[in-house]
């Protein structure tokens, strides 16, 4: 763990062991639990790195905490929102880590949603987590976030409601077919459900405004 904390290091030292505790958590699953106190306190400082690339391996790797540690992280959702949201403003301007991060940051609320959506203050969250979206760079991060939606949709369609106008722009796009391979087989089944669902109770006007046909 030593060697984790010491910010002295090379940035890019520090993006690649950070990454590397991300690709450790994902093997463990489950196993990192003993683990998740120490790993959270030093990605609590790793979140607000000077380097976008330890930012953005950071929020990977909380993601993958959230997401297999037994142990009930929803106390922290807060500071580590308050964290991930400066993750969010990206421009034209933005280097490429930079947009990388935000999609990292996406990812790891879109955990935070799907573990224990009641422990978060959604109608503060979602219109900083939906307009990061699309994700522009690492689409592995599309599987928890439409995960999130959908669970969303399922169980707190009132939060969503403001947003839909968006979030069927976000569909539009990843259902193209120049985005094809930006979602998984089931992640695609699953949205083209939710807009077959949706259009019994959606004004047809924000399919067409979309571009959903």
């Amino acid at each position: 763990m030593n060697l984790l904390q010491d910010s002295s290091r090379p940035g890019n030292e520090r993006a690649f062991t950070i990454g590397s505790l991300g690709e450790v958590i994902t093997g463990l699953q489950s196993g990192i639990t003993q683990y998740t106190q120490p790993i959270l306190a030093i990605l609590s400082r790793t979140l607000q790195d000077s380097e976008a690339e330890v930012r953005s391996n950071s929020a990977f790797a909380a993601g993958a905490l959230i997401e297999w540690s037994e142990v009930d992280l929803s106390p922290q959702f807060g500071a580590l929102f308050t964290a991930l949201s400066a993750f969010f403003k990206v421009d034209s301007t933005s280097s490429p880590d930079e947009v990388h991060a935000k999609d990292n940051a996406a990812g790891c609320i879109a955990r935070m949603i799907i573990k224990n959506a009641a422990a978060l203050p959604l109608e503060q969250i979602l219109p900083v987590w939906l307009g990061g979206l699309p994700l522009t760079k690492d689409f592995i991060e599309n599987k928890p976030v439409f995960d999130a939606i959908f669970l969303l949709f399922e169980k707190r369609q009132d939060v969503v409601q403001p947003h839909l106008a968006h979030l069927l722009a976000v569909s539009s796009y990843v259902l193209q077919p120049a985005q094809q391979g930006q979602l998984t087989d089931e992640t695609q089944q699953k949205l083209e459900q939710l807009l077959m669902a949706l259009r019994s109770t959606v004004p047809a006007e924000m399919f067409t405004a979309a571009g959903i046909q």
